[in-house]
């Protein structure tokens, strides 16, 4: 994230400290003023501890809404979409990000900077999330490098597991993410330009493992990488400080090594606005449950529509993409009032910096208390989520739904149309679920259809994932739409290698509504996966 005009809350957790400190001296004289002196407490009776004691139950019972009872979401990749693999609905991801459990360990004074507890997380739930990021801290996690013993390590852990547990029974989905880490002995201190190979496998090997069978969290490798190329970003490379960083290619072989399944979130370039060669070098899930991890703030550089459109909106038709951090600094809101929207209508889900108590004038803060009392800024973005809430008998109309996922038996209309070869549903290889498409080329060019394909019109976009079968090179694919003027061949799209990859079509505005959708192959003895058919 580029830097703001003003500190930020995440950037300045000391800053934050200090000014909750001026705060409870301020509180103690007032309280002093009015009561008169009262019994003196033993010398050494304060400790770091009371710094992240919560409010009594008594103290906030009265404004508290009462913990509701529900089932979180879960998860899964379809296609360029994230769906409920409860229901297989579309899912729209909307919350906030939980901010502490990256600084308070190092910092020495706890495991989260406010309130967890039910209560707390009630009134989280209050403003209509589905939900929460937890940014963590390696050094904390792991344990090592002289962390706070009594924050660290196997207690920390602990404490992370029982948020998890308390946010799940409350419906929150729950995204873990690397947000403070360091290489070699150093403590994450601070935000780093990139994963260190020293630690950041070690730390995903234990989260994923961890967590491999909770399939309410998903994983964000990295946040914000900056100052890296792309390449760097994918396979890693030795920093200008001299250490090595490890690229998101070998974290998420970490991940899947684990047996854990659900998605994963990799954040783009400079401070995770930067999208723009996100899926050329996105690596290779052998689960395809990669989801493009985007961060955009008033004050990015990527901050207008035009911008938006051509990164993001790009990515978002043929990959999910998640806002998982945004907001507006100077209790503005005129940024998301344009943002949020946008962000609807392309089906990406946000996320808000963050639900720590602080003056949203020196950042962007989403509540004024632990209370839930929003800020300016989190007015804006509590009044969106309230109305824009799903229908629960239509969670997301204007998503695209997949039409043809082959689970149950037969082609799903498809057939060979030109040249020579063959299709059928298969359940061997590498197949999403149970089952997927299997088409074989055997002439120079093959060009399979299927012919049920209702409610496409011009300027719609169709969606198919496909992956190449065999060891040689990836091929690539030609989309191809049929109407009763004739068969209408698209641009060609490259595969990747062993790999499942969206192919998107796009009906011409100049095309009438097509009667048929498919794929036309080049050379005798292409072999492709074809599943996840959506408009």
């Amino acid at each position: 994230m580029p830097a703001p005009p003003a500190p930020l809350l995440r950037h300045r957790p000391l800053v934050v400290g200090l000014l909750a400190l001026v705060a409870v001296v301020v509180v103690a004289l007032v309280t002093a003023l009015l009561t008169g002196p009262g019994p003196s407490a033993p010398t050494g009776a304060t400790s770091a501890d009371d710094r992240t004691q919560l409010p009594t139950p008594g103290a906030i019972a009265a404004a508290a809404p009462a913990p509701v009872q529900a089932d979180p979401p879960h998860p899964v990749v379809r296609g360029a979409r994230l769906v409920d693999a409860r229901t297989g609905d579309p899912l729209r991801l909307a919350g906030v990000n939980r901010s502490g459990a990256e600084y308070a360990c190092i910092q020495d004074f706890g495991f989260f900077d406010g309130p967890v507890d039910d209560a707390a997380i009630a009134r989280i739930v209050a403003w209509g999330t589905n939900v929460v990021r937890v940014p963590l801290n390696s050094t904390c996690w792991l344990g090592i490098n002289g962390a706070p013993a009594r924050w660290s390590g196997a207690a920390y852990r602990g404490q992370v597991d029982a948020l998890v547990d308390r946010l799940h029974a409350q419906g929150q989905a729950v995204i873990l993410d690397l947000h403070w880490s360091a290489p070699g002995t150093r403590q994450a201190t601070e935000q780093t330009v990139a994963p260190d190979a020293d630690h950041a496998p070690d730390f995903w090997r234990s989260v994923a493992r961890r967590y491999a069978d909770d399939p309410a969290v998903m994983f964000e490798l990295f946040n914000e990488p900056r100052d890296i190329s792309w390449g760097c970003w994918r396979d890693g490379c030795t920093t200008p400080e001299g250490w090595r960083a490890v690229g998101h290619q070998r974290l998420v072989d970490v991940v899947r090594a684990t047996g854990a399944r659900q998605p994963i979130v990799l954040d783009g370039l400079n401070y995770g606005g930067d999208l723009s060669a996100w899926a050329e070098y996105e690596p290779t899930d052998p689960l395809d449950q990669l989801v493009a991890g985007w961060h955009i703030y008033n004050f990015s550089q990527c901050g207008v529509e035009s911008c938006w459109d051509a990164t993001a909106g790009r990515l978002s038709r043929t990959t999910p993409v998640l806002l998982t951090e945004t907001g507006q600094d100077g209790c503005r809101g005129d940024f998301l009032r344009a943002l949020l929207p946008w962000a609807d209508r392309h089906q990406i889900g946000y996320l808000g910096w963050a639900w720590n108590a602080a003056d949203c004038s020196a950042g962007p803060s989403l509540i004024s208390d632990y209370d839930g009392t929003p800020t300016a800024y989190g007015r804006v973005f509590r009044d969106h989520l309230a109305a824009t809430a799903p229908d629960p008998d239509d969670p997301d109309p204007d998503a695209p739904s997949v039409r043809m996922d082959f689970e149950r038996a037969g082609t799903q209309g498809w057939a060979v149309t030109a040249g020579r070869g063959t299709v059928a549903r298969t359940t061997a290889g590498p197949v999403r679920g149970r089952a997927s498409l299997a088409l074989t080329s055997r002439s120079a060019t093959t060009t399979a259809t299927t012919r049920r394909v209702s409610g496409l019109a011009p300027g719609d976009v169709a969606t198919l994932r496909v992956r190449p079968l065999g060891r040689g090179a990836a091929p690539a694919v030609r989309p191809v739409l049929a109407t009763a003027d004739g068969l209408t061949v698209l641009a060609p799209q490259r595969l990747r290698k062993q790999a499942w990859r969206t192919v998107t079509v796009t009906v011409p505005a100049d095309l009438a509504a097509p009667a048929a959708l498919g794929l036309r192959t080049k050379g005798a003895g292409v072999r492709l996966l074809v599943d996840d058919v959506a408009w």
